[in-house]
């Protein structure tokens, strides 16, 4: 289970504490330029045209919106280390940082899903609208201190969505994207569920997303689009026809970050596959560093600490946190 920190002093900050990072990486594998380092290239130089070509849109007008997104492993001595969330399973006690990097311009939605299905929203918070969170920029969650599993361990969500223009009814859009079952969708959560372009849950493509991609007209890719990878991935396209879908780049070497990117050309319906959705996975299993149930601790640096007090059970803290000196 994973703590959920709604901390208004911390998260209204987010934005405010964002840094402008680098794009441009090195192939690992001495392949020359690798595709993920063409997307930032070519969306930082407002070049759309020299992505599309490599995906078979070659001439055809193309909306992007992309985003990286880094879990950062928070070793005990403070220092991290990027994994991908999609194979790795975390232990209780575990510390975490996340830090997204929008690619485009974008509103920038972020919400935790635990066991219960219940969505709690991180950014932006209940009472604030959301701002366009300009491309290259990192907003990191917590922006201080870190998140830890704490028992019980078990499967949970971070969502991130990225898209033009603003989410009118933000928990719609969570409702939509937690629901198991869209047969009983409302119309207007059929009307949501058309505006997502969700890129693959997992590590692989699972069977039921194979054959939403047949009903819905749409692909969806996660490898490093490479070579055979990037034939196949043009072929399916262009003999169905497909003018949305999205792109999962893993990340390949120490550091890096995984890059989604969901495309929609002027063929496409309005209306549709304009919400850029990725579920970033957080497994947790046993481990050896057990904390209290009976308190909650948020360490925002080295020498302080806050301790919330929680009722045996809850999720939520039922006291504002204390500072205490360490």
């Amino acid at each position: 289970m994973m703590r959920r920190y709604v901390l208004p002093w911390m998260l209204g900050t987010m934005i405010g504490g964002i840094a402008a990072v680098g794009g441009w990486a090195a192939d690992p594998q001495g392949r020359g330029v690798r595709f993920r380092d063409l997307v930032y290239k070519a969306l930082d130089e407002a070049q759309p045209a020299a992505v599309a070509a490599p995906m078979g849109l070659a001439g055809k007008p193309v909306e992007f919106t992309a985003l990286e997104y880094r879990v950062l492993h928070v070793r005990p001595d403070g220092s991290t280390a990027s994994v991908d969330p999609k194979l790795h399973r975390f232990r209780v006690g575990d510390r975490i940082k996340v830090v997204v990097r929008p690619l485009t311009d974008s509103h920038l939605y972020i919400f935790h899903v635990g066991a219960s299905d219940r969505a709690v929203f991180l950014l932006p918070r209940e009472d604030e609208e959301a701002t366009v969170v300009s491309a290259k920029r990192e907003v990191t969650l917590p922006q201080e201190g870190y998140l830890e599993f704490v028992p019980p361990p078990g499967d949970e969500m971070l969502y991130v969505i990225a898209t033009r223009e603003p989410v009118r009814d933000r928990e719609l859009l969570a409702r939509v994207i937690t629901s198991r079952d869209p047969s009983q969708d409302t119309p207007a959560m059929a009307a949501q569920r058309r505006q997502i372009n969700a890129v693959v849950a997992g590590a692989l493509k699972s069977e039921a997303e194979r054959r939403s991609e047949r009903n819905d007209g749409t692909i969806r890719y996660r490898g490093v689009f490479e070579n055979d990878d990037r034939r196949q991935f043009v072929a399916d396209l262009q003999s169905r026809g497909v003018t949305w879908g999205s792109l999962e780049l893993p990340p390949e070497k120490p550091g890096e970050g995984a890059v989604a990117l969901g495309f929609r050309t002027a063929e496409t319906p309005a209306g549709v596959g304009t919400a850029l959705v990725v579920g970033i996975p957080l497994r947790s299993a046993g481990g050896s560093r057990q904390s209290s149930s009976s308190e909650v601790r948020f360490a925002f640096g080295p020498s302080l600490a806050y301790n919330w007090h929680r009722p045996e059970g809850s999720l939520m803290p039922d006291l504002m946190p204390e500072r205490k000196d360490r």
